[in-house]
């Protein structure tokens, strides 16, 4: 953690992965610790690091605990919490938390609507609905640092675009090819906004990394070598990109070597804000 956010800097957002429940069917176990614990371990030990969930399953949640556990990562942090939200993609798990397993998605934007209640600031009005009821001039304590809490939508949630343009501050979507991705924050921008402007809400891309030891080796699906994958975040960025989450879990060399190939020859390329001139975050 420390490696990814040394003193003296201020790196662009390293999001911590947690939010899943072990399902072995899938391949793997997920985040095996509870997310929110795993969140007070970056929160304590760095100090400018971005934190976030890459998707918190809310259906599966209550949104009052969840709006609780995340306004207190951010209070605590100092407002580097990112939420990132999703329906879920591991339907053996549904069962086991039954109030949840009758309609995943209408259950999201339910959810949604009451966590935004609670994390959107001042709270003067009550908030009615199946899971849960708040009278007027109550509200959560503590809240966010800075007042509203980031939430973003991981996928599409069983919604529409236009639904996700609306109600979320940003979209985080899996890695696509460079032509399927210009169409795709293409259709973005024009729901929400260029860069700059009033509406505009940040797009993101997540994937799996394996970096080669030959920098030259090039991007396909795994491995890939730094150089031609500067050409590729490049063209990421110029294509709308915003952030690049990247998980280096299936890497055989050690995590601390990629991390500082990448942080030598990618992150220069992409400075962060009050940094000239890239937009790209990493």
């Amino acid at each position: 953690m420390r490696r990814a956010s040394p003193p003296g800097t201020r790196p662009p957002a390293a999001p911590v992965h947690a939010a899943r429940r072990g399902a072995p069917c899938q391949g793997d176990g997920g985040q095996l610790f509870d997310p929110w614990v795993c969140l007070g371990a970056p929160a304590t030990a760095t100090s400018r690091i971005t934190l976030g969930t890459a998707s918190t399953v809310l259906p599966l949640r209550h949104p009052v605990h969840v709006a609780k556990a995340a306004a207190s990562v951010d209070l605590l942090s100092g407002g580097r919490m990112l939420l990132r939200l999703a329906v879920g993609d591991r339907p053996g798990e549904v069962p086991a938390f039954d109030p949840a397993a009758a309609d995943p998605a209408g259950r999201l934007a339910e959810s949604w609507a009451y966590l935004r209640h609670l994390t959107g600031g001042a709270v003067t009005t009550g908030h009615s609905s199946s899971l849960g009821e708040l009278p007027p001039g109550i509200g959560m304590v503590p809240g966010p640092a800075f007042g509203r809490l980031p939430l973003l939508m991981t996928g599409r949630g069983g919604r529409t675009v236009e639904w996700i343009a609306e109600h979320a501050d940003g979209w985080l979507h899996s890695a696509l090819p460079p032509e399927i991705q210009r169409a795709n924050t293409a259709r973005w921008r024009r729901l929400t906004g260029e860069p700059g402007s009033p509406g505009f809400k940040p797009y993101a891309q997540a994937g799996y990394l394996v970096l080669d030891e030959n920098p030259r080796a090039a991007p396909r699906p795994l491995p890939q070598g730094w150089e031609p994958l500067l050409d590729l975040f490049k063209t990421y960025e110029a294509g709308g990109v915003d952030q690049l989450m990247l998980n280096l879990r299936l890497n055989s060399r050690p995590a601390q070597d990629v991390m500082a190939e990448l942080a030598a020859h990618l992150l220069p390329h992409f400075p962060t804000p009050g940094q000239p001139p890239a937009r790209l975050h990493i």
